[in-house]
């Protein structure tokens, strides 16, 4: 077995939505089916982030109303 040593560490990986540009989503409207929870909500939260006004549906009403008020808090109050 050879062990290569890296001559300088790797730099850590920058987060997903920093590669994007401010604003990049803004005046448009992405629209997320299970929204609520899970990938869903992360997407809707990404999408929101870049500026886009997100709609969101899903099976549980009580769901996609705490996914809508973090969606509004991760925008800046709109949704």
């Amino acid at each position: 077995h050879f062990l290569v040593k890296m001559p300088n560490a790797p730099a850590p990986s920058a987060p997903a939505t920093s590669v994007f540009a401010a604003g990049l989503m803004k005046g448009k409207v992405v629209f997320v089916t299970g929204g609520g929870s899970g990938i869903g909500l992360g997407i809707c939260l990404a999408f929101a982030k870049l500026g886009a006004k997100v709609g969101i549906c899903g099976r549980t009403e009580a769901k996609l109303k705490g996914a809508a008020e973090a969606i509004k808090k991760s925008r800046g109050g709109g949704c």
